[in-house]
């Protein structure tokens, strides 16, 4: 059996992970590979060997796209690393954690994975169900609460069970769940305009670039699905967005006409009350959100708390720790500092149209 990429402690290993390189500024992937190429571990006694951190296999992992544990090797390699690169950016690198740390943290995976495999076995022997769909009930019942809990609670009234549930991955369901309770939606949206302020052509040229072997049909009622997630931002009482445009998303390889039209409905949607957009130059976007989306959900509830969303092409993290929520809002804030305020962020995209 795989170890899944929901498995609970491959989860908590791989959001560790996460930590850490924001701890560390965050690098970005390709500053990553560059100094693992040329890197001295700043420890006393025995030096690890650190071998080269490949932007796909950091990617990969970070994202929880590849199954299993990460080997021992690559974890040290990539905790060195970073030590090297907070040391170099004036940050503490005792927030990383020392390599014994994360040794010992290593070997609490690993030993809760075997274990969690053995209990899948018994589970089937037993006449229990597939060890994958155990595993989920187990796990939302016993960590998840608040907000997420009552979001999947609700997965099977939700809006688009009606006519895009074919359209929908599973990891997917929560956040348009979360989206329509929440008032206050925060989002970096990485190398793509956010979902909530696409238009429909640029939604469609975004998806053939990012999942090329979609079929045209399936394409078409994704894009539809994006237009109807819009439409939580027109009701009364609607969530406030504020929303952070990387530059780059404004460069992507989408057709001119495709792109300006796209222009114009962010300039149009920044003038709407409740909607705050501003563009990140890519001059100071390197370090900040690291080119990964993230989105924070607020909600009117004081009993629930804030979500952070991590989304990726192949599936998506929640995170409802309050030390996480923090971290990710801090990550927020930095971008939102670091980008133009939203009238130079208007005159940006102006000038993007000339």
């Amino acid at each position: 059996m795989s170890d899944g990429a929901n498995a609970p402690a491959l989860r908590e290993f791989i959001a560790e992970l996460n930590r850490a390189r924001c701890a560390a500024g965050p690098p970005t992937y390709a500053e990553l590979e560059r100094r693992s190429k040329h890197c001295e571990a700043p420890y006393a006694g025995p030096r690890p060997a650190v071998q080269p951190l490949r932007v796909s296999t950091t990617h990969d992992i970070l994202t929880g796209r590849r199954t299993g544990l990460p080997r021992w090797q690559w974890v040290a390699s990539f905790i060195t690393v970073l030590h090297v690169l907070a040391a170099e950016a004036g940050l503490d690198p005792a927030a990383i954690g020392a390599l014994e740390e994360w040794k010992a943290r290593h070997e609490a995976a690993d030993a809760a994975l075997d274990a969690a495999r053995r209990a899948a076995r018994v589970r089937v022997h037993a006449g229990g169900g597939t060890p994958r769909t155990a595993d989920r009930r187990s796990e939302h019942g016993r960590r998840e609460t608040g907000a997420l809990a009552m979001a999947r609670r609700s997965l099977a009234t939700g809006w688009w069970r009606a006519g895009h549930r074919d359209v929908v991955p599973d990891w997917e369901e929560p956040c348009l769940s979360l989206e329509s309770a929440a008032n206050l939606i925060r989002v970096y949206g990485g190398h793509r305009v956010p979902a909530l302020l696409q238009t429909r052509e640029y939604a469609m040229a975004a998806l053939r670039l990012d999942r090329p072997g979609l079929p045209a049909r399936s394409l078409a009622r994704r894009a539809d699905l994006m237009m109807r997630r819009r439409t939580i931002l027109s009701k009364p009482n609607s969530a406030k967005l504020w929303a952070i445009i990387d530059e780059a998303a404004l460069r992507a390889p989408i057709d001119r006409a495709i792109m300006r039209a796209q222009v114009v409905s962010l300039i149009r949607s920044s003038e709407r009350p409740g909607i705050t957009v501003q563009v990140l130059p890519q001059k100071t976007s390197g370090g900040t959100a690291a080119g990964d989306p993230v989105v924070l959900l607020r909600f009117p509830e004081s009993e629930f708390s804030d979500i952070v969303y991590l989304e990726h092409l192949t599936g998506g993290l929640y995170l409802d720790n309050a030390a996480d929520v923090n971290h990710f809002s801090q990550v927020l804030s930095r971008s939102a500092i670091e980008a133009l305020r939203p009238p130079e962020s208007r005159a940006f995209l102006r000038e993007f149209l000339i």
